[in-house]
C-alpha cells in the first residue's frame, strides 16, 4: 500500500493553457474536488515550478478528472529551462478519477511540465494535484467488507431555502498496519498534518486492483486507534486506521 500525504504543490506557481482565466489554476491546490480546473479543449499543459527549497518527487497524481482511456499524459522535468527538458516520461493511466503516477526514480528539479490530451472529451476537468513522495508501506491487512455508501445531508434554513450536499460512490477502507518505527514517525507525520480533515490518496494495490473496490481512494484518516508494539524489541508497531472517502 503506498500513501500520499505531504504534497509540495501549494509552494509552486501553476499556470495552465486552454483554460478561461490563470486564477484558476489555484483551484489545483486545494482539497475540493468539486471545484475544479475545466479547460476549454481537450488538451492542457501544466507547467508547475517551485518556489524556493526544491522537492523530491517519486510520485505525482491528478485527482477528480474526467480523463478516458484516450488520454496521453506526459510529464517532462528540468533544472533550468523547461523547453529543454532534462527528461520525458510518459505517464500510464491506469485508473479513473484519480490518477495516480509513480515514477520509477525520484527526481529534484524545479520545473515540472504535464501535457494532458484526450480524445475522449471536449473538455478536461482536474480536481487537485499531488506531486511529493508516497510513504510504501509493505504489510498490511485490509478488512474489506464489500459495500457502498450513498447518503446525502439536507438542512433548511429559517427562511425555508434547502441545502444539500451528496457524497456518493463512497468505499471506505480498514486497514491495518506492520511497521517500523521509521515509517510509524512518517505516517504520524501526516496524521498530525491533516488533523482528520485535510485529504490523502491511499493505492492499496500498486500491480493488482478492480476499479469499482480497489481504485486509488481520496479522503480522510479518521482513525483514533494508538499505535503499540507488538514485538519484545519494539521495533514492529501495529497501526490500524480507516480512511473514508471524501469529494
Amino acid at each position: 500500500m503506498k500513501i500520499l500525504g505531504d504534497s509540495n504543490i501549494t509552494a509552486a506557481s501553476i499556470t495552465a493553457t486552454n483554460i478561461i482565466s490563470s486564477a484558476l489554476t489555484d483551484k489545483l491546490k486545494t482539497f475540493t474536488l468539486t471545484d475544479n480546473l475545466r479547460t476549454i479543449s481537450n488538451s492542457t499543459r501544466l507547467d508547475i515550478t517551485f518556489d524556493g527549497t526544491i522537492p523530491n518527487i517519486d510520485t505525482i497524481a491528478l485527482c477528480g478528472t474526467n480523463l478516458t482511456p484516450s488520454a496521453v499524459v506526459t510529464l517532462t522535468y528540468a533544472d533550468v529551462d523547461i523547453n529543454s527538458p532534462d527528461g520525458t516520461v510518459v505517464l500510464p493511466t491506469f485508473s479513473t478519477l484519480h490518477q495516480v503516477f509513480f515514477l520509477d526514480a525520484s527526481i529534484n528539479k524545479k520545473y515540472l511540465r504535464i501535457n494532458i490530451v484526450d480524445t475522449g472529451l471536449s473538455t478536461i476537468n482536474i480536481g487537485y494535484i499531488y506531486a511529493g513522495v508516497a510513504i510504501d508501506i509493505p504489510f498490511v491487512e485490509f478488512g474489506h467488507v464489500p459495500g457502498l455508501n450513498i447518503f446525502s445531508n439536507s438542512s433548511v434554513t429559517a427562511t425555508g431555502q434547502s441545502y444539500g450536499s451528496k457524497i456518493y460512490n463512497s468505499l471506505p477502507v480498514d486497514f491495518t498496519m506492520l511497521i517500523n518505527y521509521d515509517l510509524l514517525e512518517s505516517y504520524m507525520e501526516i496524521k498530525q498534518e491533516k488533523q482528520n480533515i485535510d485529504r490523502v490518496l491511499i493505492v492499496e494495490y500498486i500491480d493488482s486492483y478492480d476499479l469499482a473496490l480497489y481504485r486509488p481512494k481520496y479522503g480522510v484518516l479518521v482513525g483514533e486507534e494508538t499505535p503499540f508494539p507488538i514485538s519484545e524489541n519494539n521495533l514492529t508497531y501495529a497501526v490500524s486506521d480507516r480512511l473514508e472517502e471524501r469529494f
